[in-house]
């Protein structure tokens, strides 16, 4: 029977898996999606991984296969170790929760699953290095830029921790101008930046399209992000001599409206790119992870 990793990237509004094979982590099953319901009750959540594990138990079950591992990309707050979200805005019911004796006692994968977390910064910076473009860099930095912001350190082999064991580098409420950086650098910091502009309050995806279409103030906007975010890690750069910065998250597809400023603030040193994985970068990574984490 073929062992197989089931790879769950979670986040605050909905979750996704696919079965990944654990010799060599290529994937056999396309994405599912489902809501998280990340207000509901515990019960309410927790049949959210329910209904994942039954239906990939269901895949495992057609292909002959068995589930060994479920490796999760999630959301922080996280204590990654222990397997317990500290998370008061996402999930709100799980916090506090021990996740691993929580799906043990569903009973629905096998008594032997291993199940291991890591933060969804790192888990899509992992991905990139094993599988995409910045496996050819010593040192590099993952950015999700979304609904929020993260930043994930890759130094000397390795991911870079805090002593909690979440990202290096908290820069998302890193003091800025009046507020936090990712009140200026994320989704919701450009929807905000163009309503103080215009006095239209439009989502990023919109006024990117604006953009494109050549509309001035919803090009300025993203310029200034993309300035934003380099002055804000260009001392990481330097500090830890990074060789590649790797973009993800929905706001990484406008690229192409704040990648110049970027670049410009950070140097022609550093390779910038975003990532042509977007959502399996994660999967993998947290799949590919788990050797070196404990069950």
């Amino acid at each position: 029977m073929s062992k197989v990793v089931l790879a769950i990237d979670g986040g605050g509004t909905s979750i996704k898996y696919r079965l990944l094979r654990k010799e060599d982590y290529a994937f056999l099953t396309e994405q599912r999606f489902y809501d998280m319901p990340s207000i509901g009750t515990k019960s309410e959540i927790l049949y959210v991984f329910e209904k994942i594990f039954a239906d990939a138990m269901r895949q495992c079950e057609e292909m002959g296969a068995e589930i060994v591992h479920a490796a999760f990309s999630v959301p922080g707050p996280f204590d990654c170790v222990a397997g317990i979200s500290r998370m008061e805005h996402k999930w709100i019911s799980l916090k506090d929760v021990p996740l691993r004796k929580a799906f043990r006692e569903m009973g629905i994968l096998p008594e032997t699953t291993e199940y291991t977390f890591l933060h969804d910064v790192h888990a899509f910076l992992a991905g990139e290095k094993h599988f995409g473009d910045a496996r050819n860099y010593e040192n590099s930095l993952g950015v999700i830029i979304g609904t929020g912001l993260g930043l994930g350190l890759w130094e000397n082999g390795g991911l870079r921790f805090s002593e909690g064991g979440g990202p290096f580098y908290s820069i998302f409420h890193k003091p800025y101008q009046e507020g936090v950086l990712e009140d200026y650098v994320s989704g919701r910091g450009i929807s905000m930046a163009y309503a103080r502009s215009s006095g239209l309050y439009l989502e990023a995806k919109e006024i990117a399209s604006k953009a494109r279409e050549g509309e001035r103030a919803a090009h300025i906007v993203y310029r200034q992000m993309g300035a934003i975010l380099g002055e804000n890690i260009a001392d990481i750069v330097m500090r830890h001599k990074i060789q590649c910065v790797v973009i993800g998250g929905r706001v990484s597809l406008a690229f192409d409206l704040f990648g110049e400023t970027l670049c410009e603030t950070l140097g022609e040193n550093v390779r910038i790119y975003t990532s042509k994985m977007l959502e399996s970068a994660a999967m993998l990574g947290a799949a590919v992870w788990y050797g070196s984490a404990p069950s």
